[in-house]
């Protein structure tokens, strides 16, 4: 699977390596992390895009925004990059979901987070927003943040032989997920606002 268990494996041996293990796809996993963190603290020194005075003077990111159609397109955009992203954890439960190596679904599920990025830009502007609306990007912000923190440790805990990766890789992880579960929730209300408020 992913390599994580080798160093426990080892440890469980008697061995304690000190020689660096190949992690699959570990580049293209590295650069899409990044490249996902980067977005987001660029994203968080942009101000929240303004409201124009006249029509001729709306941006391209307003006339967006303003349409209902197109907010509705990001909007389901994320949602179902939501849900493709947790497609990776019950690819472990699901036998019809278990084709492919795991490498290949840890780096789509990494590529999803970086387009998650520029459509939550796409849809809010990054703006907070107020309420519950706040508490799901907030959310949102979160996951991306924990996964690219957990993507680089991944790739840390195979390069540096000492046990601290491990651990600190397996809390981000796990900070990952659960920071994930209020946003179905969340979603559901935010979607039952939008189309029935």
């Amino acid at each position: 699977m992913c390599g994580g268990c080798d160093p426990l494996l080892e440890n469980l041996c008697g061995n304690v390596s000190s020689v660096q293990r190949h992690v699959p796809g570990a580049v293209p996993l590295s650069l899409i992390a990044l490249l996902t963190l980067i977005a987001l603290a660029i994203s968080w020194q942009q101000p929240v895009p303004g409201i124009s005075d006249t029509v001729a003077g709306e941006g391209l990111f307003e006339q967006w925004s303003r349409d209902g159609w197109l907010r509705q397109i990001s909007g389901f955009f994320l949602l179902g990059g939501s849900v493709l992203a947790m497609l990776m954890s019950l690819r472990k439960r699901i036998s019809w979901l278990s084709f492919g190596g795991f490498s290949g679904w840890r780096i789509a599920h990494a590529v999803i987070g970086l387009v998650t990025v520029f459509a939550l830009l796409w849809h809010t502007g990054f703006s907070l927003g107020e309420n519950l609306n706040r508490w799901l990007m907030v959310s949102f912000l979160l996951v991306l943040t924990m996964g690219g923190l957990a993507a680089l440790l991944a790739i840390a805990e195979a390069r540096i032989p000492a046990r601290w990766p491990a651990a600190v890789r397996r809390q981000s992880t796990w900070l990952h997920i659960l920071v994930f579960w209020p946003v179905p929730v969340l979603l559901g209300f935010h979607i039952l606002s939008a189309y029935f408020f």
